[in-house]
Parts: C-alpha cells; sequence; structure tokens
C-alpha cells in the first residue's frame, strides 16, 4: 500500500482505491434519463424562422434571443433543470466515490450502540449506515470530504492526463464550493 493510497483525516487515517471513471459517467446518465423520463426540460428551448429562401430552420434559444415572456419562462425551465442535473448528479457521483474509494471496515456494535446511547439515529440500510460511519468518524470537517474525493479521484485518473485535468477541476470545484464560491449551476468549469 503506497503513501499516495492513505489519506489522514481528522478523525484518522483511510486507505483509498481508484474507482472506475466510467461507472462515475454512467451516474449522470441514469439521472438524466431519470430527469428526462419525469419530463425535465433539459434541452434548450428553440424557436423558429424563416429564412430568404423560405424554409424553416429551428435554432436553440440562448439568453440573447429571449423575446417573450412564455421563452423567458421556458429558458428559466431549463436552467433549473440543468442545475438540478447538476446537484443529483454531484450528490450520486460524492456517494459513489466514497463508497467505492474508500476501504472501510464497519461500524462495529459498540459504534453502534455509543450512536444510540448519544440519541443518534442509525440508518438499517448498511449503504447509509457506512456512509454515516464515514462522515462521523472521519470525514468530520469539509476540507475532509475536500481532500479525500480529490485523493480518490487523482488515484483514478492516473496514467491519463484528460482525467487528471478533470481530477484538477474537480478539486478546484469542491475548493470554490467549500469558501462559498461554487459556480451557481455546480458545474466544475463554472459552465
Amino acid at each position: 500500500m503506497a503513501a499516495k493510497d492513505i489519506y489522514e483525516t481528522s478523525g484518522g487515517p483511510l486507505q483509498l482505491r481508484a474507482v472506475s471513471m466510467e461507472a462515475f459517467n454512467q451516474l449522470r446518465v441514469r439521472v438524466e434519463r431519470e430527469m428526462r423520463d419525469n419530463g425535465a426540460p433539459l434541452d434548450p428551448p428553440t424557436y423558429t424562422v424563416r429564412t430568404v429562401a423560405g424554409t424553416l430552420e429551428e435554432h436553440e434559444h440562448t439568453e440573447e434571443t429571449l423575446e417573450s415572456d412564455e421563452d423567458r419562462a421556458a429558458w428559466q425551465a431549463y436552467q433549473a433543470a440543468r442545475e438540478e442535473l447538476q446537484q443529483r448528479t454531484g450528490i450520486r457521483g460524492v456517494r459513489y466515490m466514497l463508497s467505492e474509494g474508500v476501504v472501510l471496515d464497519g461500524p462495529d456494535d459498540a459504534w453502534l450502540q455509543r450512536m444510540d446511547a448519544l440519541g443518534l439515529e442509525i440508518s438499517d440500510d448498511p449503504l447509509e449506515r457506512r456512509e454515516q460511519y464515514l462522515t462521523y468518524e472521519y470525514t468530520r470537517t469539509p476540507k475532509d470530504t475536500v481532500m479525500l474525493l480529490q485523493r480518490i479521484m487523482a488515484l483514478s485518473a492516473e496514467g491519463s492526463k484528460e482525467l487528471q485535468r478533470a481530477a484538477e477541476e474537480m478539486e478546484q470545484f469542491f475548493r470554490r464550493e467549500v469558501e462559498g464560491q461554487a459556480p451557481k449551476n455546480g458545474s466544475p468549469d463554472g459552465g
């Protein structure tokens, strides 16, 4: 086990491992499919123009092409849906990385009893219980979580310059988020 595979959190050391970037990408695909199935307007609204030749062409709206209240309402719904897509994808991505990228035994019965004695409700779902254990015992600060995710991304991106760049962008996004300066729509590149 290399030193890069261990991260020292405020609660103690954790062993890390690479996660499948393909599985990570599939999370976004699934979230998008679920949202589309529920009627979320994930595609930009469009408008039609007649060309000089008399044919009709359809174009995607931009903020500069909005003319009516209906156009603006459709644009706002589209923007809200894209933001929700980013948020849902981010939440699932973080859960995936922490679940698959952290080697962690537990919680044990003593921890469960201690949490019960403290009045904390612990989930019966094994995945949620593990997340609670990781959060309560190891990732106690936002910095712990940010650095842990960044290290897992770096491990997962080894050997790929494109993935390394994505890991660096993700690190910058999480740093801005912790500092309260994340882009409004939630994407690492601010777009």
